[in-house]
């Protein structure tokens, strides 16, 4: 009998976040259940549920970051495209949207997938390439490849079908200042489907236009085409003729056409909502709704669901443009996490100077305060006070209460080139900058105490004793300095030769291990007495930063990519081999810091790309 495949201990449990939704074509909505919600975050597809943020399901079959998402008209199917992976491979997978499992798998579009769209009967599904220069059609009944035509990688848009058997496709597309109109029409004497093309007459001078998205009216006598100067051009695509163009302000991120006789509506770069109604050369444009710069859009029965530049998943009312937020995230790199004793809320700082405060129990966001507007670089909570560094040097301590935060003290410019690392305890608080001090300063008021300079490069990682209370453990590239603060001294050196130590902790249990990271790939375990590391573990990967759980079973570690490793810290401790072997890729850029929940049961782990990701660890029983 074959050996039964070891599942891990560690799975992806919650994604936070709509990273994905940073770019165009990757928001969509089930229109049969419209508070579901489709995006992407990197290479998985993230179906999430407004009404309960516990109902997420991810899909992990790319190989490459999803590039656009898109929902049928009924709803039965979704498609998904990436761009090119590693090995110059690309493919479209349509999802059965009931089942959430893969229907069938398109190679195509080799570097990357640009924009995929359903024929509204569902029989056709349309593809462009990103720089192919091809739009080509496949079936839905058998996923086989059905025609292709030369086009540019801009948007598809289907004209509406009728429901004869074998009726004629029409869909329109650009290349370059171009509007194109694609006829598929079945061939009886090949039985099959075959595709030509013609050019939209367009004015000969004036303004060259870009063209971001489009859509046919229900009628499927007028193209819509968006552009990056924000206009919307119109086209007759019975006569093949230019009719107009309509001013709706900043570059057109999306478009979409509801009801017969259709009114159309745009949602700009800008953030802002239009409505245009009419026919031909004769259009009304009213400006429904302002809003923060938009990423992505998509269209559900009364409102648009909008992500935008601050964060927000807002719905835009089409009647009256009332703007509700429905969620909130971070867009900008989160740059540093911290929990405490409970194991119900994670707090990080962000690029742009915030502190936000998340819950685990609804994965929501709690509370947003704007503190500063420098990076925020190293975090950590004691008792009710958290207590933050930022990248010009300020310390920032805020009050913690039921999610909520309050300013307590500022005290600016205490390191040089930013601070880098904090440890509390209940004696002290620590700080390490980037000019190679490590500074304490008092519990309750925050004044100065004393400053210990044994290291001449940025403090990479900080920790205060925890049998000693007195003692610190101040790590940079070239070791570990253990220092009495009492006395000022340093007690203890363990000195890494071709070895930049990047991170450090100190396990709780045992012989109270230091346990460091490197920028060559190792993990170190120090213990306090012996004078050499008595094990290294060789990772392959940058290790930037290490975290283990409250009981030290296993040690999580963030590489300088997105990728996370995690490590049995018994066999770590014995220098054998502690890899716990997983998928634990999550984030689409550079994971940054990762820390465990207060019960040792979760690991959240934060990233350049804005997202918190939440992993569950199931130990043995």
């Amino acid at each position: 009998m074959a050996e039964e495949e070891q599942l891990s201990p560690i799975e992806l449990e919650h994604i936070i976040g709509l990273s994905g939704c940073t770019q165009s074509k990757l928001l969509a909505v089930n229109p049969v259940k419209q508070d579901e919600i489709i995006h992407s975050v990197g290479q998985k597809v993230v179906i999430s549920q407004l009404t309960d943020a516990h109902d997420q399901t991810l899909l992990s079959l790319h190989t490459a970051n999803v590039s656009v998402i898109r929902m049928s008209e009924s709803g039965a199917l979704f498609a998904t495209g990436q761009v090119a992976d590693d090995y110059g491979q690309c493919c479209v997978i349509v999802w059965e949207t009931a089942t959430r499992e893969m229907l069938f798998r398109i190679e195509c579009h080799p570097e990357g997938v640009h924009d995929l769209q359903f024929s509204p009967d569902e029989e056709m599904l349309a593809t462009s390439g990103v720089s192919d220069n091809t739009i080509a059609v496949w079936s839905l009944a058998t996923g086989r490849f059905v025609d292709s035509q030369t086009s540019g990688p801009t948007f598809i848009a289907w004209a509406p079908v009728s429901r004869r058997r074998r009726p004629t496709y029409h869909l329109a597309s650009a290349q370059g200042k171009t509007l194109l109109t694609h006829q598929l029409e079945y061939d009886r004497g090949s039985l099959a489907y075959r595709m030509s093309t013609e050019v939209v007459s367009m004015p000969s001078t004036g303004l060259v236009r870009s063209y971001t998205c489009g859509v046919v009216d229900p009628s499927g006598t007028f193209l819509l085409a968006g552009t990056g100067s924000g206009d919307v051009a119109i086209a007759n695509l019975r006569e093949l003729v230019f009719r107009a163009y309509e001013n709706v302000g900043g570059a057109v991120n999306a478009i979409f056409a509801v009801g017969d006789p259709a009114v159309i509506y745009t949602v700009g770069v800008d953030g802002a909502v239009c409505r245009l109604a009419g026919s031909d050369q004769r259009w009304a444009v009213e400006r429904l709704a302002d809003g923060p710069k938009a990423f992505s859009a998509a269209i559900r029965a009364d409102d648009l669901l909008v992500a935008s530049a601050d964060g927000s998943l807002a719905s835009v009312s089409i009647h009256d443009g009332h703007r509700t937020v429905l969620a909130n995230h971070s867009t900008s790199a989160v740059t540093a996490v911290c929990c405490g004793t409970a194991s119900d809320t994670v707090y990080t700082l962000t690029a742009a100077g915030d502190v936000m405060v998340w819950s685990l129990v609804e994965y929501t966001l709690l509370h947003r305060e704007h503190v500063t507007d420098a990076p925020g670089t190293a975090i950590a909570i004691h008792g009710g006070s958290l207590y933050t560094g930022w990248g010009d040097g300020s310390l920032i301590v805020l009050g913690v209460h039921d999610g909520h935060l309050t300013r307590a003290q500022h005290v600016p410019n205490i390191h040089k080139g930013g601070v880098t690392a904090i440890s509390v305890n209940d004696l002290m608080v620590a700080t390490g900058g980037g000019d190679g001090i490590a500074r304490l300063w008092s519990l309750q008021t925050v004044q100065f105490a004393s400053q210990h300079a044994f290291h001449t490069s940025p403090i990479t990682g900080l920790v205060c004793d925890t049998l000693v209370p007195h003692i610190l453990h101040a790590a940079a590239s070239s070791g570990i300095c253990t220092i009495d603060v009492r006395s000022g001294k340093r007690i203890k050196q363990f000195p890494t030769v071709a070895q930049p130590t990047t991170t450090l902790i100190q396990l709780a249990h045992g012989d109270k291990l230091l346990v460091s990271g490197t920028a060559t790939g190792q993990v170190r375990s120090q213990d306090f007495d012996i004078p050499a590391p008595i094990a290294v573990l060789e990772t392959g990967h940058h290790v930037a930063r290490v975290a283990a759980d409250s009981a030290d079973m296993v040690v999580a570690v963030a590489t300088n990519g997105p990728e996370l490793l995690f490590l049995d810290a018994r066999r770590l401790a014995q220098g054998v081999d502690a890899m716990i072997p997983g998928d634990y890729g999550a984030h689409v850029r550079r994971c940054t810091d990762l820390t465990w929940t207060g019960d040792g049961r979760q690991v959240v782990s934060v990233g350049e790309d804005g997202e918190v990701c939440v992993w569950n660890y199931f130990p043995e029983e």
